[in-house]
């Protein structure tokens, strides 16, 4: 019944996004935002992933949903564009069974052009945790997908599989660490190396970080001290319907006290 609803769904455009924007601690300015599934269920209201991801995940229907994402961000980077608001790069979730079996790339190129999108706009994100025998079969995948100018980021760094010899393997642009390296971080010195360690390790792998789950200042001053890159969380803003969104770039406290920040330093 659940997979029947989903594609009903899917048909229906009752799936929506959410954006959740992504701050530049050297920029001083918002620079991407990542696509976030939602299900407008017609009975249960707003639904999270939570609610229908798993079960997507476990046969072809994570692909279609995939998918559709992938067409909805180009349509709304259009719609955005045509309006003459403010275009950043957003990232969309690719499950590993999309990413295998789903003809990701054909699709990504057919939306781009139907919307005529810089591919540039967009990141692909991958979730860590494939197997050895996956790794070569990636490398190609990521390979086209860098010929096409999109960036790759691996999701959740440091919570499922990993090795060093697979992050160096694959070519990835972005390094996400995961909100779980957080939880603690205030009395845990451990914690704060950990994190200290992979920003370095991913900066040596010419990598961008983005922290996610950042949820105050003193984490965001803590960060910027280690040279993390990026930050996303709840202590910028949750993940936004894409009206709100725009209307949050375009007028936010952060961005206006990194520049009085900017200028106090050069006087």
């Amino acid at each position: 019944q659940l997979g029947l609803e989903i594609e009903r769904g899917l048909e229906l455009s009752q799936f929506e996004l959410h954006y959740q924007p992504k701050f530049d601690l050297k920029l001083g300015r918002f620079s991407g935002a990542e696509a976030l599934v939602r299900w407008r269920h017609p009975e249960l209201g707003l639904l999270s992933p939570a609610n229908f991801i798993l079960f997507a995940e476990q046969s072809d229907l994570i692909t279609k949903i995939d998918h559709y994402v992938l067409e909805k961000v180009c349509m709304q980077l259009d719609e955005w564009r045509g309006a003459g608001q403010r275009l950043l790069p957003v990232s969309v979730n690719i499950s590993k069974r999309t990413l295998f079996t789903g003809n990701i790339i054909n699709h990504l190129i057919k939306v781009t052009d139907k919307y005529n999108i810089n591919p540039m706009l967009l990141e692909i994100e991958i979730v860590e945790s494939p197997s050895l025998q996956d790794i070569l079969l990636l490398l190609s995948i990521v390979k086209r997908f860098k010929n096409l100018k999109v960036k790759i980021a691996i999701d959740d760094f440091g919570t499922g599989y990993s090795s060093l010899s697979y992050i160096k393997k694959i070519p990835f642009d972005v390094i996400k660490i995961d909100k779980a390296f957080l939880d603690d971080v205030d009395i845990d010195q451990k914690a704060r190396l950990i994190i200290q360690n992979i920003i370095e390790l991913a900066h040596i792998l010419d990598a961008y970080v983005v922290m996610e789950g950042v949820q105050d200042e003193k984490q965001v001053k803590m960060l910027r001290d280690m040279g993390a890159d990026c930050i996303q969380g709840f202590y910028y803003s949750r993940p936004l319907p894409a009206d709100q969104y725009q209307h949050f770039l375009e007028d936010n406290l952060f961005e206006i006290e990194a520049k009085k920040t900017t200028k106090r330093g050069r006087k």
